[in-house]
């Protein structure tokens, strides 16, 4: 019989339309595959159980969710040190029903992971025989202090205080859960090596640290079917969050060269954020406002993926790769990202994509001109960015490393 499985994402999944959710829901599926049942551990705007074709979500509904009003995102990452106690004694009860006969595996993604460490300790101390892994793509701080840096740099004091509030999180709580969670786990799973280095020098000495394969949450699924559409001018697409991190404003300012240039294009941004609003208002300072689409959030983005020509992801800052790089490599897209973080590890540049340097819009539009008006180029960056895909992200890939994983 294979141990339980008990995974702490934090953030609901049946909530978390960001890169969180979709890696929490993504590991789950491959975890079903892989010939376990998750329970799954979030704090929610909700309370109570469902079923889902990934597990079981055990939702507590958090009792500060009126300070977390960014619902299609869930609880925010700031917000993690508030819930620990909560989700840890939510894991012990529940671990307490089971098979005590039977191991039990606790997997926590990121700083949430502290619930599981406190949890794994009551346990123990019970006399249950428990593993503790971590699953990490970044460090907090590394984030924060990007987020920090970005936030600095808009018009108004709003996002600076709103920045200010996060900060003050990050060490009065979310520097101690990061550390917790990277000392007392077994092992801690990372997917690049560009993350092995921020966790070991961040938190050394800590856990042995495993660097796995990954997948998208649709792999897990069924296949996404690649599309093509030349009908007109070519489309650049963006899928990100409105964030400091992920380098929108650059990817504007870099459209307004191109639009300058005469070159023919058209663009669409999906995807919500704290920034909409502002690269909204860029937008039309730019002149951009009959060429860019910036759509807010979207539920169903495949229509978007099956329109676009050119797939640009101008990230200042990533921490490990990207979910929509993801995406695009298993559309068969050609792709036009920064050179940063892991991106260098999911990209070869000039064969899988075309790297450039962050924060720089010439190079940037310098780059999707030559994507752009070279359709030889844009079909063989197509059929790289697939194959590379199967080569690196195939979901067989992950399910057998899990397997590995959680194999006594």
């Amino acid at each position: 019989m294979n141990p339980h499985l008990l995974l702490v994402t934090g953030k609901d999944p049946l909530e978390d339309t960001s890169g969180h959710g979709s890696y929490g829901r993504m590991w789950a599926r491959a975890a079903v595959a892989a010939g376990y049942w998750p329970e799954i551990f979030s704090v929610s705007y909700h309370e109570g159980g469902a079923n889902v074709a990934y597990g079981h979500v055990h939702r507590k509904r958090s009792p500060w969710r009126w300070l977390c009003p960014y619902r299609r995102t869930g609880i925010p990452t700031y917000a993690a040190g508030w819930h620990t106690g909560i989700l840890a004694r939510a894991i012990v009860n529940r671990a307490r029903q089971l098979d005590p006969s039977v191991p039990v595996i606790l997997h926590g993604i990121q700083l949430w992971t502290a619930a599981a460490a406190r949890a794994a300790r009551r346990l123990r101390a019970e006399g249950r025989e428990v593993r503790l892994f971590m699953s990490a793509y970044t460090t907090i701080e590394h984030e924060f202090n990007e987020r920090w840096r970005g936030s600095r740099e808009l018009p108004g004091a709003a996002p600076t205080l709103s920045m200010f509030w996060e900060m003050a999180n990050l060490h009065l709580f979310l520097n101690r859960c990061e550390r917790l969670a990277c000392r007392e786990a077994d092992r801690i799973v990372v997917h690049y090596e560009s993350v092995r280095r921020l966790v070991e020098a961040a938190w050394s000495p800590c856990a042995p640290v495993m660097c796995l394969p990954y997948t998208t949450e649709q792999a897990m699924i069924s296949p996404a079917e690649p599309g093509h559409s030349e009908n007109g001018e070519p489309m650049v697409l963006a899928v990100s969050r409105h964030d400091s991190r992920k380098g929108l404003d650059t990817l504007l300012r870099a459209l307004a060269l191109l639009n300058e240039q005469g070159v023919g294009f058209r663009a669409c941004l999906v995807g919500a954020g704290s920034l909409l609003p502002v690269h909204r208002r860029m937008a039309a300072e730019l002149g951009l406002g009959h060429k860019v689409e910036i759509t807010g959030y979207v539920e169903d983005t495949t229509p978007y993926w099956r329109a676009a020509s050119v797939f640009v992801l101008p990230s200042h800052q990533e921490g490990s790769g990207a979910m929509s790089l993801l995406e695009a490599l298993e559309r068969g897209k050609a792709i036009v990202a920064s050179g940063i973080d892991g991106i260098p590890e999911d990209i070869e540049d000039g064969r899988s994509g075309l790297l450039v340097p962050a924060k720089n819009p010439e190079a940037l539009a310098a780059a999707l001109r030559r994507v752009l008006e070279n359709e030889n180029l844009r079909r063989e960056l197509e059929r790289s960015a697939r194959a590379r895909f199967e080569e690196k992200f195939a979901p067989n890939r992950l399910v057998s490393a899990i397997r590995s994983l959680y194999s006594p």
